[in-house]
Parts: structure tokens; sequence; C-alpha cells
């Protein structure tokens, strides 16, 4: 399973696990409906009005962070990439075995290893 993040011109975001790209929508579309005139999510994929982009690791997820307007709502519910979870999670936002995704705000954003993080 690979995790996608979709997003849609007026500002609707969406995480989801799946197998593939049309996966990712079609959960989307079982949630939210976003195929009501049935022309299928290939021909909505094609037409542009939605981004879904495949999140492997916490490089993928911080770059997109970083290029996409993340409501509070999606940054509490980011995915994690496996590792223990942190006994303190303020300001961490997601992690992996050996890093995590910290900050404040967006204009900090970035990548630190847990034991740099245990350092400060």
């Amino acid at each position: 399973m690979i995790i996608y993040f979709i997003t849609s011109q007026t500002g609707l975001q969406w995480t989801t696990n799946a197998d593939s790209k049309l996966d990712a929508l079609a959960d989307f579309d079982q949630k939210v409906g976003i195929d009501p005139n049935n022309i299928g999510l290939e021909e909505i994929l094609e037409q542009g009005d939605l981004v879904v982009e495949a999140i492997y690791n916490l490089d993928d997820l911080l770059d997109m962070i970083k290029t996409c307007d993340i409501d509070d709502q999606t940054m509490s519910d980011l995915p994690t990439f496996g590792g223990d979870m942190p006994s303190d999670t303020t300001h961490i936002w997601s992690w992996d075995e050996e890093r995590l995704l910290v900050g404040t705000c967006s204009d900090d954003y970035g990548i630190m290893t847990r034991k740099e993080w245990s350092e400060l």
C-alpha cells in the first residue's frame, strides 16, 4: 500500500492508503462523491481537477507540505512511516524509524534525526 495525497482545485484535501492512483480516487469518490455524473475516475484524473501524489517517505511528505496549503486537520492526520511514536509529539508531525518531521509552522517544517531532536 502507498499513501496518496489528493487535492482538488476547490481546496479539498484527502489522504488515503491505496495500491494505485485509481484506487485512491475510488476511495475518495466513495467518501465524498467526486464523480456524480459517472464520467469515470480516469476521466476525472485526466481533466486535471484533482492532483494525486504518492507519498513514500518523510521527504515526499515534507515536499508536499511545503508546496500545498495544508489545513490544521490534515496536519493532525499525517501518515507515519514506521518506528515508535515519540513519547512527546509536541511539534512532531510525522516520523519514520530514524527521523522526525518537526516544526511549529509552515515556515520552519523540516526533518531531523531522532538523536538530534532528543539533544535539543
